[in-house]
């Protein structure tokens, strides 16, 4: 679900706005658009039903996503980085585990640190809710044993190397043969640790 209202990047990177929308199903009497990506994926811009809950004066979102819990095995909301924004704890009560994406270098590193500890604040969240994972893992970014002594409060679920391949993947709206086995590695690993845990 794609929660980001102010960039849009799943939506983007997936090429929605280029594509028809089909697929429309009633959730909760509602019309949300259902976009089918791959033979078991599909991208529900979260825009709408937020759009979906203001218009309806009896369904809220904490419906929407209980419907949404019987028909999808896993359901990931790519939420926006601001806490003044108002449907995201609907979104946060909902929600099993919370995973944060974190580049590994002293300002990414900083702002994560201040994100969570708002998060933790604000909504209540429990620690070990809280998962972790490290993106645009590269040669001059901060030592693995640095990172897990900043975040040792936090389950890792892994990191994600750098790769050239990622701007091409967005450039190109995620045409899926240019994926390389590299990449499918490391994704499907994560993969594993956010169903195990």
């Amino acid at each position: 679900m794609d929660l980001d209202i102010e960039n849009s990047s799943i939506s983007t990177i997936l090429g929605v706005r280029k594509r028809k929308k089909k697929n429309k199903e009633k959730i909760n009497q509602l019309n949300i658009s259902i976009i089918k990506i791959r033979k078991n994926i599909d991208l529900l811009k979260g825009a709408e039903i937020i759009k979906a809950e203001v218009k309806s004066q009896y369904f809220k979102i904490e419906e929407i996503i209980k419907q949404l819990k019987e028909t999808y095995s896993l359901i990931i909301v790519d939420t926006v980085n601001r806490e003044d924004f108002k449907e995201l704890k609907s979104f946060i009560e909902n929600s099993e585990q919370y995973i944060f994406l974190i580049e590994p270098n002293l300002i990414e590193i900083k702002k994560a640190n201040n994100l969570i500890s708002n998060y933790i604040k604000k909504f209540s969240i429990k620690k070990e809710k809280i998962k972790l994972i490290f993106n645009k893992i590269n040669i001059n970014s901060i030592s693995e044993n640095i990172l897990l002594n900043i975040f040792s409060e936090f389950k890792i679920l892994g990191g994600i190397k750098y790769n050239r391949q990622y701007n091409l993947i967005i450039n190109k709206n995620n045409k899926y043969n240019i994926y390389n086995k590299r990449i499918e590695k490391q994704y499907n690993k994560i993969i594993k640790q956010i169903y195990i845990n």
